[in-house]
């Protein structure tokens, strides 16, 4: 009898520890879990500061341009070698919404008006904003980049 008893108790002792290791990866995975959804969703005060586009849709984007977010006044300023263009922007936990953009009219060389239109593209489309390695990444709602920019320096 002592013989039982004693190995139900070894038997109910190693489920037990059994279940601690499950809880304990149950735990880490949720706390890893938890900690990587920080990450991935960044304040609106990450977006500060002037950032110049290295790629749109996927292409490299060769024009010489910024993007200026103003987390102040929640305004973005871009400019692509003619026109200014200007927009108002709500930004919070990786979501991104643009209001109306306004620009400066002024005639354009065609590969100017090139680079505002894929910029302003990019305005319409923008649903989603991450920080990843150092760069701005502008997503549309199914999380496809839309422009990528590095910060300036």
């Amino acid at each position: 009898k002592q013989k039982v008893f004693i190995s139900l108790m070894l038997v109910g002792y190693t489920n037990c520890l059994n279940k601690e290791k499950i809880m304990g990866k149950i735990l880490c995975f949720t706390v890893g879990l938890l900690l990587s959804a920080c990450a991935i969703m960044p304040s609106s005060e990450a977006l500060n500061g002037e950032w110049l586009p290295e790629e749109i849709g996927g292409s490299p984007f060769t024009a010489q341009a910024s993007l200026t977010f103003d987390g102040t006044q929640q305004l973005l300023s871009s400019y692509a070698g003619c026109n200014r263009l200007t927009t108002r922007y709500s930004a919070d936990n990786g979501k991104l919404d643009f209001g109306y953009t306004s620009s400066t009219r002024m005639a354009c060389d065609p590969e100017h008006s090139e680079a505002e239109h894929k910029i302003s593209q990019v305005f319409v489309q923008a649903e989603r904003f991450g920080i990843q390695d150092g760069k701005l990444l502008i997503k549309d709602g199914q999380g496809n980049v839309l422009l990528r920019a590095v910060k300036s320096s």
